[in-house]
């Protein structure tokens, strides 16, 4: 059996939803674990639509809850650097 990937995406804005997690959910060498949002609300639909059980409105709480392989930074651009960079 070949493991997946366990993957976290922070962010859930449009191009989340349209690229990322889409193509992350039907590849089967992936498996999206975690999710981070600061909406409340924009969590909870993406959460129940894409099947992911694990998620968090404060990213670094999911860094440092989620054993993850990799992380999609789906953040708008202006705070890509900070959350890419860790607190």
């Amino acid at each position: 059996m070949i493991k997946r990937a366990r993957i976290g995406v922070i962010g859930r804005g449009w191009w989340a939803t349209y690229a990322p997690l889409p193509a992350l959910v039907s590849y089967p060498r992936a498996e999206v674990t975690a999710i981070a949002d600061s909406s409340p609300e924009r969590l909870a639909r993406a959460a129940e639509h894409f099947g992911i059980t694990n998620h968090f409105q404060d990213y670094g709480a999911m860094l440092d809850r989620c054993d993850l392989d990799g992380v999609i930074v789906a953040t708008p651009h202006n705070v890509h650097y900070v959350v890419a960079k860790g607190r």
